[in-house]
């Protein structure tokens, strides 16, 4: 239970840290973000960033402990925070709450674990492209730490650059490339538990100035409960900084498939969701033992969901929504206006006081709820749709299949502006595998959104899920809207490398479910031939190989009759079958 608190408040927590207040809207939709209430009314304001999620102010690497009045996630009160080089030190010791980030470099000779092998480039056409290592990128070198194998525990690494000349973008030919790992650990723990697995290819150019890093606080007073998220950047306006520069992100070629190789001793399982078309995934084994991860496919645009209404001028449906809602979570994002709070003098504003809300739901069936109440506000329609490549894990199994496996075994990825990141859900009364998405129908330019939608899983568990055999597995997919209709989608289905792959392109937004069902073929029944039973020999038959020839039939003697016959005084009697009388003789 705790884990997946930690994982709903950290991302409430980082879209609160990630966004930020503007007054201007930019032109491009990589560089777009939120403005502020359009009036000085109380509002109500949503933003659902598709990619918010891959931003990645924690590529800082940090292992931190925490003293507290008790170990509650996201409610007991930090009262000491520490940054930690290793664990188990005077700094950070067992009997404390520890949590870390840690950047994945790329992989070498001093560094073979937990880390990016490969990454890759190709055309449309399926050539590849070139990619060179540019160097480490990002964060502050300070903050790392030395890992622990036996405690689930990664070494820090960090972000990089690499530049793929034939794969220009509008910054250039530079892509930084963030993955990072992401976990926590309880006093009564005896190792970290890996909350997350998240990778990111952004191209982006390197502008100067006086920018500085990201990096936790390490002062108590900053966090509002044990394990949310506090820090601070250097005013980087784009994905990521170090000392003296920041990444500013441009729009991706979306006719090129980038993908990324991970070697990870560190243990990941579940389900990995993310941004991508056309996927290829496969999990292995390296000669070491550590996980081998491979991801490949094209960018996706994914639309951004934003608006404002006043609280008094609200459609009923939605107000009602928010009446029923916990005020904790209600009133989790940016705050406007005036603070209402009567008992606060001086310090921050506590949040269920803010005068205007801008909510960011998150990725969850009310969240979905809430951003279909939503969509009429905004007309249906896109305020951005910028581009994007990125992955992460997530926790989850379907019909308790996969889990003995402690591995990833499946990928789900989309354009939706939302969707529920975990795996499908299985129907067991229509037989399929559900997916809930949602996004605007239109984009910025009035133009259809088109959505995309991939599947990935190991075979054993989709036979599992339906107690299938070993025989080959067929697949449909299916697009149903929210009024029932079915969609005419482009789908594909393959099997090969012990996984299941399917698709579904072409279909309409705003609010469908997708249907994957698998089905196989009922084995042919096998026919026994019925034996013609053979008579038992009896003593007396002897075996003979001389031909049969058939008993004569019996002869049947005909009885004889006698009459008498008479001439003048003369009598002869006369004995046959059909006795007659001598000429001049009659019968008597």
């Amino acid at each position: 239970m705790r884990n997946s608190q930690y994982k709903a408040i950290t991302f409430l927590s980082v879209l609160f840290t990630a966004l930020f207040t503007s007054v201007g809207i930019a032109a491009t939709d990589e560089a777009w973000v939120q403005t502020p209430p359009p009036t000085a009314e109380a509002s109500w304001g949503i933003l659902a960033q598709g990619i918010s999620q891959t931003y990645t102010s924690f590529a800082t690497p940090s292992l931190m402990s925490f003293t507290s009045d008790g170990y509650q996630f996201g409610v007991s009160k930090v009262i000491a925070v520490k940054k930690c080089d290793t664990i188990g030190g005077a700094d950070c010791p067992l009997s404390e709450f520890q949590k870390y980030h840690s950047p994945m470099s790329f992989c070498s000779a001093s560094n073979s674990t937990d880390c990016v092998q490969e990454v890759t480039a190709k055309s449309a056409s399926g050539a590849s492209l070139q990619v060179n290592y540019l160097g480490p990128y990002g964060g502050d070198p300070s903050w790392s730490f030395k890992g622990n194998s036996s405690m689930n525990l990664p070494t820090s690494g960090q972000s990089f650059l690499v530049d793929i000349p034939s794969a220009p973008h509008a910054g250039g030919s530079k892509y930084l490339i963030s993955s990072v790992l992401d976990g926590v650990r309880y006093p009564s723990d005896s190792q970290f538990t890996t909350n997350g697995l998240q990778a990111t290819i952004w191209p982006v150019s390197i502008k100067t100035g006086t920018y500085q890093p990201y990096a936790e606080s390490l002062s108590p007073t900053n966090y509002s409960a044990l394990g949310v998220n506090s820090g601070a950047g250097g005013g980087c306006e784009g994905v990521q900084s170090e000392i003296g520069s920041c990444a500013i992100a441009s729009a991706l070629p979306l006719d090129v498939s980038f993908g990324i190789k991970l070697k990870l001793r560190t243990k990941v399982d579940g389900w990995i969701h993310g941004r991508i078309s056309h996927v290829d995934a496969t999990v292995s084994r390296a000669g070491d033992g550590d996980q081998l991860v491979t991801i490949s496919g094209f960018p996706v645009k994914v639309p951004t969901i934003f608006g404002w209404v006043s609280k008094e001028k609200a459609p009923a449906a939605l107000t009602n929504f928010y009446k029923a809602m916990d005020p904790f979570y209600l009133n989790m994002g940016n705050g406007y206006g005036r603070c209402l709070d009567p008992s606060e003098t001086s310090g921050p504003c506590n949040p269920r006081y803010w005068e205007s809300i801008l909510r960011s739901p998150g990725t969850s069936p009310d969240g979905i709820q809430e951003l279909a109440l939503w969509l009429p506000i905004v007309n249906d329609k896109a305020v951005a749709a910028p581009s994007a490549w990125s992955v992460r894990t997530v926790s989850g199994n379907l019909n308790n299949c996969g889990t003995e496996t402690k591995n990833l075994v499946g990928f789900v990825s989309t354009n939706a502006t939302v969707y529920l990141p975990g795996p499908p859900t299985f129907n067991s009364a229509d037989g399929t595998l559900d997916y809930k998405v949602l996004s605007t129908h239109y984009l910025p330019d009035n133009s259809v959104s088109q959505g995309s939608y991939d599947l990935v899983i190991d075979s054993s568990v989709a036979r599992c899920i339906y107690g299938f055999s070993n025989a080959p597995i067929k697949a449909t997919v299916s697009v149903i809207s929210s009024d029932g209709s079915s969609q005419a989608v482009t789908t594909t289905v393959t099997e090969n490398n012990g996984f299941l792959r399917m698709s579904a392109n072409g279909f309409t937004y705003s609010n469908p479910t997708i249907k994957v069902k698998f089905t196989q073929d009922a084995p042919a029944p096998v026919l026994t031939p019925i034996a013609t039973p053979t008579p038992e020999p009896t003593a007396s038959a002897a075996p003979t190989t001389q031909p049969v020839v058939p008993a004569p039939k019996p002869t049947v003697v005909a009885k004889k009759t006698t009459i008498t016959c008479v001439k003048g005084k003369t009598t002869k009697t006369v004995a046959a079958v059909k006795p007659t009388c001598p000429t001049g003789y009659k019968k008597k």
